[in-house]
């Protein structure tokens, strides 16, 4: 019973250790300690490993494949996602990308100084809003225009454009 809890630790660590490339150290310690081979020194301080017999290691195999394809695709998603903020944080105003329930997905820099001062701007209770009636209320139709449009893939998502009033030499545009 105790071979079965340590082989589900390390299949948990397989996986922790795909979305963290800190614990491999960790997951190959485990490995080391539960297949028991012994690691000799030999001359020129080189090693070599007495290799024991262990089938629940062909059982971990398919759990590895699994481990590294969910870390190829986190790693190719997070360079997706860098991509895109660093393209949104060289444009010269504000953008926020938000989902249909009106909740940031990205904010550029610009418009995270703006959000942040809350002067026109601000996220709350996790979506975007503005603090002006009359920019909440343009800015609502402008979201809920987009989204009636998104349904129809054939139409174009019109471009209207809500400037905000903001203070200093700060702009944001919503389109």
């Amino acid at each position: 019973m105790r071979e079965q809890e340590e082989i589900s630790e390390i299949i948990g660590l397989i996986y922790d250790a795909a979305q963290d490339p800190l614990l491999w150290p960790q997951l190959l310690h485990e490995l080391d300690r539960i297949s028991g081979n012994t690691v000799l020194p030999l001359e020129h301080e080189s090693r070599a490993v007495v290799k024991k017999e262990h089938p629940e290691f062909d059982y971990l195999k398919s759990h590895f494949k699994r481990a590294f394809e969910l870390n190829r695709k986190i790693f190719e998603l997070e360079s997706e996602r860098d991509a895109i903020s660093s393209i949104l944080d060289r444009l010269p105003i504000g953008v926020v990308i938000i989902d249909d329930k009106h909740s940031p997905v990205a904010i550029n820099q610009h418009a995270q100084s703006i959000i942040i001062t809350g002067n026109s701007l601000r996220v709350q209770n996790g979506k975007l809003t503005a603090t002006s009636p009359q920019d909440k209320q343009q800015l609502e139709a402008m979201i809920k225009n987009a989204l009636a449009q998104k349904e129809s893939v054939n139409e174009e998502i019109s471009n209207q454009t809500l400037t905000l009033n903001t203070t200093g030499r700060s702009f944001c545009s919503v389109w």
